[in-house]
């Protein structure tokens, strides 16, 4: 096969996509969710897809829904259904805009009964997601970024153009007269993603003299296989935990540094306990010390540290 773009997608539905229950595409119709969707509409030389598209009318720009009319005739034409939803009343914020996007697609996923939503996430978006979390102080899992399979609100998301950048998804664009939607937002230097693509990535580029995105690309790649690897060695730690929250770990020990603070971590934060890295390098020094008993927290809600066991303790 010569489309390389087409074997990506095929493969990944060799893997993962089951005949009998049907896709719903996540559309904007800009160039990654363009270009997903011919994909997918190629691949029925290969599967059965029953494809349902839909799209978000943020509101946002005073085209939007003149847009998002075009839209829905372009799809009916290709004899796929189009689900819109407008929003109204929504704050004019990503984080806001990601909610309602969510709460509508889990809606028509449960509705239809979908096996998967398919969402356009390309390299690019990949790149910025790993370089912005590293720079946020994220925790080595977090720096895999963006997974191309992953659960969220009841729904299985799948991104099988992870490994593909932009540039390449306008060029198969291009070479097949798709025209694609251009939103002016994603580029607006109000917002961190337009600030990360106009102007952080380049001058990361120019100071270093060479591309960095495909080095950020397989950065996240190892950070999410480190990340699978530690969850599953949290197993040992897990089957410490007793309910109320607490754990004794001095059975365990010496743990691996690592995988300690992590878990410390995630037993943190499954109790509603949010430790700085200041206090969770306190809470693993400790438990290293296996002599101390301490409180470790804030507002309320705390880790005390009893030798090596830990609880949870509010005030």
């Amino acid at each position: 096969m010569r489309d390389r773009l087409l074997q990506v997608v095929k493969d990944f539905l060799t893997i993962h996509y089951r005949e009998g229950s049907p896709l719903l595409v996540g559309f904007s119709g800009g160039p990654d969710s363009l270009a997903l969707l011919h994909l997918l509409l190629e691949c029925r030389r290969f599967f059965d897809l029953e494809i349902h598209v839909a799209h978000v009318d943020h509101g946002w720009r005073e085209s939007s829904e003149r847009e998002a009319e075009a839209l829905q005739k372009k799809i009916v034409a290709l004899g796929l259904k189009f689900y819109l939803r407008r929003l109204e009343g929504v704050p004019a914020t990503e984080e806001a805009a990601r909610e309602a996007r969510l709460a509508f697609f889990a809606e028509l996923y449960e509705q239809l009964g979908c096996q998967a939503i398919i969402l356009g996430h390309q390299g690019n978006d990949q790149i910025e997601t790993v370089l912005k979390r590293i720079l946020e102080g994220a925790a080595l899992p977090a720096w895999g970024g963006i997974k191309t399979v992953t659960p969220m609100r009841g729904m299985q998301v799948w991104r099988p153009l992870l490994t593909v950048q932009k540039a390449e998804l306008r060029g198969w664009l291009e070479r097949r007269g798709l025209k694609a939607i251009e939103d002016e937002t994603n580029r607006d230097p109000r917002y961190l993603r337009g600030r990360m693509r106009e102007s952080i990535l380049p001058s990361l580029e120019a100071q270093f003299g060479k591309q960095v995105g495909h080095n950020l690309m397989r950065f996240g790649q190892t950070a999410g296989e480190l990340k699978e690897y530690l969850e599953r060695r949290f197993h040992k730690y897990e089957k410490l935990v007793q309910e109320g929250g607490k754990a004794d770990l001095s059975s365990e020990y010496p743990f691996e540094p690592v995988e300690l603070k992590l878990f410390l971590k995630k037993f943190s934060e499954n109790h509603g306990v949010f430790l700085s890295h200041g206090a969770l390098e306190t809470l693993y020094q400790l438990l290293e010390k296996g002599s101390s008993h301490r409180l470790v927290g804030s507002k309320g809600r705390w880790i005390e540290v009893r030798g090596r066991t830990i609880a949870i303790k509010t005030t």
